[in-house]
């Protein structure tokens, strides 16, 4: 539903709803404009919101441009970068680590704990970097350092199960657990940022 505050008493403007699988929309009296119309251009898997801004709807802009204004969109696909990211949290003992531990054991998929571990034998990649006299001294330690966070580090994963249960590293982790820790991180960070 959208509810809008124009004194200290809410205003519904419509709330939508699924029943088995039928939408309905009930409209209130503060909206304005084409009701009937702008619900039967809404499809299922849209938002009303959408729809309605889209057609242009008054009514609706001021909350459509204070949405489209104050949320970060991430890029889905590329859910694997903040992986680096959050290992850079648990290394550093950051608070939001601990957090992340907490949003995916209540998340319920059958993990109650994460770690950071070294991997073995990628350390030395700025040196490997220095004969490359066309890649400038700062590229080459950016790159190296992305680098370490990315391969010199694995996130670990301990699974419940029989007795003490067991541990998983990220390449053994289901992609919808590092989706779904990615999209964690991703939301703490934005609400950590007003």
């Amino acid at each position: 539903n959208l509810t809008v505050y124009r004194s200290k008493q809410p205003s519904l403007l419509y709330d939508r709803s699924s029943i088995n699988g039928e939408q309905s929309i009930k409209f209130g009296s503060t909206f304005t404009g084409a009701k009937k119309q702008l619900w039967d251009i809404t499809r299922n898997n849209s938002l009303f919101l959408s729809a309605a801004a889209a057609a242009g709807s008054d009514v609706i802009q001021p909350a459509f441009a204070a949405l489209a204004n104050d949320i970060n969109l991430y890029d889905a696909t590329h859910y694997l970068a903040e992986l680096a990211t959050i290992k850079k949290l648990f290394i550093n003992d950051d608070a939001r680590a601990q957090m992340l531990s907490q949003l995916i054991k209540y998340a319920d998929i059958g993990i109650d704990g994460m770690d950071v571990r070294q991997s073995e034998g990628v350390m030395g990649l700025k040196d490997s970097l220095i004969g490359l006299d066309e890649i400038p001294e700062e590229a080459r330690n950016k790159i190296a350092e992305d680098f370490k966070w990315s391969f010199a580090y694995d996130l670990f994963f301990h699974h419940k199960g029989s007795g003490d249960g067991f541990w998983l590293d990220s390449a053994h982790e289901s992609e919808g657990t590092k989706a779904a820790l990615a999209f964690f991180s991703v939301a703490l960070r934005s609400l950590s940022s007003g």
